[in-house]
């Protein structure tokens, strides 16, 4: 299967509109725009709206990369676009555009969305093993990940892989598109049980029976395969807290043989937290729906290095996706500790 030959991005774009409106919404209802009148960085605009510290990045990713606000210096506030079309007292006040959401609705996301610390619905279920209508969840993964898999299976790296680990891997959209584009590969998808007969659906019909295979896992609880040499983590880490991500980087470096890779594929935000709008809009879906985020390449970076990975290298490989990769060195050297860790 040939890569696609349009990007993806304008489709990206239309699907977040909604995210977009509705973030914008819940910055004007909380009064974050009232606050970003006079410059202030992101923990003490948290302390004045009573909100986390991660809604209040994510919320001010959105205003920045749509020209709402600009920063210096890490303090925001206002441009003359969000002056003029954003504060109560300008003639030309939009706020009449954007009432979509009920107040029982704004109470929630103000008391738990925007809170750091409460687990969201959606990662409740899978910590405790348990996915939520597994075949509409499946197709909404599947259509928003098998373009950009395909067109970056080409990557020359996965051309020297024998037998990629999965993790979280859904119906196996990633593995599906590496099998194809390489005939010696060898797959393993992990995920929950209940993904099980989604994934074998999509493994059987699009023929790639002989090279994938599903293995029901939790992977937080339960062991991971070791006969892979390659773990690939795609649309994963941006549904958990970092301390969750630096264990899952953890357990990947230490099924991996010397010499073998871990792959991250992920939306990125720019290293300064304020665009592109894409990943600025996937973050604010997150903040809405899981405990995650989008993250930035250096603080992926820096994690797998705490992990023990090293020749890290990050590239843009499709749409708004950029790949990560990294090698676990031949000469094991001692773990740095994992900030945030539980442990």
């Amino acid at each position: 299967m040939n890569a696609p030959q349009h990007d993806e991005r304008r489709v990206f774009d239309i699907h977040a509109a909604g995210t977009h409106a509705v973030s914008v919404e819940i910055a004007l209802r909380i009064g974050m725009f009232e606050v970003l009148r006079e410059p202030i960085d992101a923990a003490d605009l948290a302390a004045c709206l009573l909100i986390g510290q991660r809604g209040t990045e994510t919320l001010l990713a959105v205003l920045a990369s749509t020209g709402l606000v600009s920063a210096c210096n890490g303090r925001y506030s206002l441009t003359g676009l969000g002056r003029e079309y954003f504060l109560p007292d300008s003639p030309f006040f939009k706020g009449a555009l954007f009432q979509t959401l009920s107040a029982d609705t704004m109470e929630m996301i103000r008391t738990a969305r925007l809170q750091d610390g409460p687990t969201r619905p959606q990662t409740t279920c899978w910590l405790a093993g348990q996915v939520e209508h597994p075949r509409e969840q499946g197709r909404r993964m599947h259509a928003h990940t098998f373009a950009a898999a395909t067109a970056f299976a080409g990557d020359p790296l996965f051309a020297a892989i024998a037998h990629s680990l999965d993790v979280a891997g859904g119906v196996g959209t990633f593995s599906i598109a590496l099998a194809r584009r390489h005939p010696h590969l060898q797959c393993t998808v992990m995920d929950l049980p209940a993904m099980a007969a989604e994934a074998r659906g999509y493994i059987d019909r699009l023929g790639v029976t002989s090279q994938v295979r599903f293995i029901d896992r939790n992977m937080f609880a339960e062991p991971w395969d070791r006969d892979c040499d390659a773990v690939v983590f795609s649309n994963v880490f941006h549904d958990w807290e970092e301390f969750r991500c630096a264990e899952l980087a953890c357990r990947a470096y230490d099924v991996l043989p010397a010499g073998g890779r871990v792959f991250v594929n992920e939306v990125l935000l720019d290293d300064t937290k304020d665009g592109p709008l894409g990943a600025a809009l996937f973050s604010a879906s997150m903040l809405l729906n899981t405990e995650g985020r989008q993250y930035a390449f250096s603080e992926l970076d820096a994690l797998l290095r705490r992990a023990g990975f090293e020749d890290i290298e990050c590239r843009r490989s499709f749409g708004y996706y950029s790949l990560i990769s990294a090698i676990k060195p031949l000469q094991a050297r001692p773990r740095m500790r994992q900030q945030g860790s539980m442990q």
